[in-house]
């Protein structure tokens, strides 16, 4: 994850900026579970841009088409029920990366810990 950071941190920020001005920030995720769960955390932590008694809810886009990198490459994929998810409580992203579909689906881990295909 460490090539992420600087997105989360570049998110974290935009979302700041637009809550300043009273912008709702809703990131846009069409990717893998690991997408699915960094995009969710972000949207649990930002807080509501307009404070109203009918405040909008967050918004995760979320994409239920069949695909592996959502199915497999965790150990606890995102569900929706009734149109919610819940937050996974586990620290960091609140899952864990099955290095068994990694090598599945042809992801090397390199010596510095960066990934590549």
């Amino acid at each position: 994850m460490n090539g992420a950071l600087p997105v989360v941190s570049a998110l974290w920020s935009g979302a700041a900026l637009a809550h300043a001005h009273g912008v709702q920030v809703n990131p846009h995720v069409w990717g893998s579970a690991v997408g699915q769960a960094a995009s969710l955390q972000l949207i649990a932590a930002i807080p509501c841009a307009h404070h109203s008694l009918f405040a909008d809810q967050p918004l995760l886009e979320f994409d239920t088409s069949a695909h592996p990198f959502r199915e497999h490459l965790t150990d606890a994929p995102l569900r929706h029920r009734n149109g919610w998810v819940d937050v996974p409580q586990r620290p960091g992203l609140g899952i864990e990366v099955s290095r068994e579909a990694m090598a599945k689906f042809g992801v090397q881990e390199k010596p510095n810990g960066a990934r590549g295909g």
